[in-house]
């Protein structure tokens, strides 16, 4: 169980008043100071350090960044057994009623003194006629107390500040006049020193550290110191040494079981012995080695102070750090990741409430993991996890705040590489919110639908390629057009050259004939007819080129035109098939997938269902005795807490054989599995069994 604040701060106290005690008291035997006076002021000084030592120094602050939760959740990953939870005794509340009951009986008992003065005073009766000794007694102290006789005290008694009362016992009367000065004076020197209010002071401050041996110790100190120099003042307002030893004689003789009544005593006799002693002998110091030692005490005293304070710190309650309007509006902020088709890309945002928060700055940020199980499982959620950061940024401890297990595991490995700034007040605590997202699953009919986009954009590059091939068609006749023009302008060419041939010919034949020189019959119709075969052959060859020109320009046109429609024929048979066979992969996909998802979820269903099994198995060993673990002290002061997660080992017999660490911090290892090892547990059924043991560990 952990200590709570209130009760480490009032052992912290405790141990500041019981080191500041032991060392103040050493010092004034160390420098021999002995003078009643000087030593009832030093005892006072020192009471008074040790009551406002708390206000007066600084208290350790735990700083939060805003939104913080003091909520401690525990976690667990595997098939973990949690800790058996037992009925504990309230041992801090009981500690803390035990110490309130004091007080009030400590005060109750105060109170009855009170009363029972004012018993006394009523039930008293006036000491008349008062004697002339004590009559010049009051003038030289220069107080005029009532001075009361009772019959129910054995020894003299003052109180009162109004009106103070001297309450005497019966007998006082039947003294000698020196005795009866010498008590009349110790009580007057009270009186003027208005020692009751010390008194009745002390006495309230005894009730609320009753329980404080240190406070008890430096109030009879000062209470003998007191009585000393009263001692002193009524010797040399006397003198005389011999009657005032004596009245304390008797009256040690006579005094029956200390009273309960708030009033300084004329004789305590624990005090006695060194009251007497302190009178048979003088004791004297030189100024300047009163105010030496005194200077030296009190550097001492402090340097003590300081020391204590360090050792034994006081801390304060958790204060959250300051936050902007703007940076409050950003601390709600969640950063998505991104998706994408066919690739899916797990990832794990970590924010944190502010992405600047004060004093708390990130310096390296690492991304957790997500966990296969969550991811198949598909669990998504935020995890918040109370992070200590210590002076040197890095991060001490780590305690879950909420989210889910399966979750929780990768989220602390992760920020546990973190390291900040350097904060203002060591330790400091923030919270870290780790957001696991998955992308978007896609449904049966985005599927569809994204393969029939996918197939019209098919048909959109199929049409746009048969509109390419019907503009290279287009060309290919305006070729063939240029060509027929060519070959008929090349006719057109061969025809007028025969014709200018043939008119030559002719032409020539006539010049002959003019000149007288005429050919045979036989050689003019030869060469005349071999003209006309030169132009039967041009003409048969003009018209043999221009028919396969033409007949080449038609086939390959006819050609063309039946690729195109082949072509498109082919476009539209394929783009109904593919749509169908598109559909039916499509269909078949998710099926498949859907299957592969049943078979890995009906897995994970079969290995929870095991970790149930070997949980309820291990459940079995039960402890039948256990030890609570020692919260370790640097633990405390470093303000660090969490779980340790333990493997056990238990024999046939119960007892545990073996304990191996699984997680926890380790300044807190060794003591949990020291308190392990004392556990027992019942008996298992085989032996060795393991179970898992979760000790906790929290400051409040």
């Amino acid at each position: 169980m952990n200590p709570p604040l209130w009760f480490n701060n009032l052992a912290a106290d405790c141990s500041q008043i019981a080191v500041l005690a032991i060392i103040g008291a050493l010092l004034p035997r160390v420098f021999r100071l002995r003078v009643p006076k000087i030593s009832v002021v030093y005892w006072q000084v020192l009471l008074t350090a040790c009551l406002v030592l708390p206000i007066l120094q600084p208290w350790q602050r735990v700083t939060f960044s805003p939104q913080v939760s003091f909520r401690t959740v525990s976690f667990e990953t595997g098939p973990l057994v949690a800790a058996p939870v037992h009925a504990a005794f309230p041992t801090f509340p009981a500690i803390a009623v035990a110490l309130m009951t004091g007080v009030v009986i400590r005060l109750l008992w105060i109170a009855l003194g009170l009363y029972r003065l004012r018993q006394y005073r009523r039930r008293a009766r006036s000491l008349s006629p008062v004697p002339d000794s004590l009559k010049d007694l009051r003038s030289a102290v220069g107080v005029g107390p009532e001075l009361l006789l009772s019959d129910e005290v054995e020894g003299p008694a003052t109180w009162g500040m109004v009106v103070p009362v001297v309450l005497l016992p019966a007998r006082f009367t039947t003294m000698d006049a020196a005795c009866q000065r010498a008590i009349a004076c110790h009580e007057f020197v009270h009186v003027r020193r208005r020692d009751w209010l010390f008194n009745l002071a002390e006495e309230v401050i005894l009730a609320m550290f009753w329980f404080h041996p240190a406070i008890w110790w430096v109030i009879r100190q000062i209470r003998l110191t007191r009585e000393q120099t009263v001692d002193r003042e009524v010797l040399q307002l006397t003198e005389a040494r011999r009657p005032y030893l004596e009245a304390l004689l008797d009256l040690a003789s006579r005094c029956a079981a200390p009273r309960p009544v708030p009033a300084p005593l004329f004789l305590e006799e624990s005090q006695l012995t060194e009251r007497v002693a302190l009178m048979l002998k003088e004791v004297s110091m030189s100024k300047s080695r009163l105010v030496l030692s005194l200077a030296a005490i009190s550097a001492l005293l402090l340097a003590t102070t300081v020391v204590a304070v360090r050792a034994f710190p006081l801390k304060a309650r958790p204060i959250e750090l300051a936050q902007s309007d703007s940076q409050a509006d950003k601390a709600s902020t969640k950063t998505q990741p991104a998706e994408k088709v066919e690739t899916k890309k797990h990832q794990a945002e970590a924010t944190t409430p502010d992405e600047q928060p004060p004093g708390l700055k990130v310096i390296r940020r690492v991304s957790p993991e997500y966990p296969r199980m969550a991811k198949f499982a598909r669990i998504e959620g935020i995890v918040a996890l109370d992070v200590t950061v210590e002076k040197n940024g890095e991060v001490s401890n780590i305690v879950l705040v909420s989210g889910h297990p399966l979750l929780a595991q990768a989220a602390m490995e992760a920020v546990r590489q973190w390291r900040f700034e350097p904060p203002p007040n060591p330790p400091a605590v923030t919270t870290v919110r780790v957001d696991f997202a998955l992308p978007k699953e896609t449904s049966d009919e985005e599927k569809l639908a994204e393969a029939k986009a996918m197939l019209d954009q098919r048909q959109a590059e199929e049409q746009a390629r048969y509109e390419q091939e019907a503009l290279a068609e287009a060309a290919e006749e305006e070729k063939l057009s240029e060509t027929k023009a060519m070959y008929e302008k090349r006719q057109d060419e061969e025809q007028a050259r025969l014709q200018q041939k043939l008119a030559e010919v002719q032409r020539q034949l006539e010049q002959a004939q003019a000149a007288g020189q005429t050919r045979s019959a036989d050689e003019q119709r030869q060469a005349l007819a071999q003209l006309m075969a030169e132009q039967d052959a041009l003409k048969k060859q003009m018209q043999a080129t221009t028919y396969l020109a033409l007949q080449l320009a038609e086939k390959q046109r006819n050609e063309a035109l039946a690729r195109l429609k082949a072509d498109q024929e082919k476009l539209a048979e394929s783009s109904a098939s593919d749509r169908e066979r598109l559909q039916e992969q499509t269909l078949l996909n998710l099926k498949a997938q859907k299957a592969k998802i049943d078979a890995e979820i009906a897995g994970l269903e079969q290995a929870i269902r095991d970790s149930k099994s070997r949980t309820q198995s291990e459940s079995e060993l039960k402890p039948v005795k256990t030890e609570n673990p020692v919260y370790p002290e640097q633990a405390k002061r470093d303000h660090i807490q969490g779980n340790v997660v333990l493997k056990v080992t238990v024999d046939q017999d119960g007892s545990v054989s073996g304990v191996e660490v699984l997680s926890g911090p380790p300044a807190l290892v060794k003591a949990a599995t020291d308190a392990v090892r004392q556990w027992r547990f019942s008996k298992p059924l085989s032996a060795p069994a393991t179970t898992t043991v979760i000790v906790y560990f929290t400051l409040s």
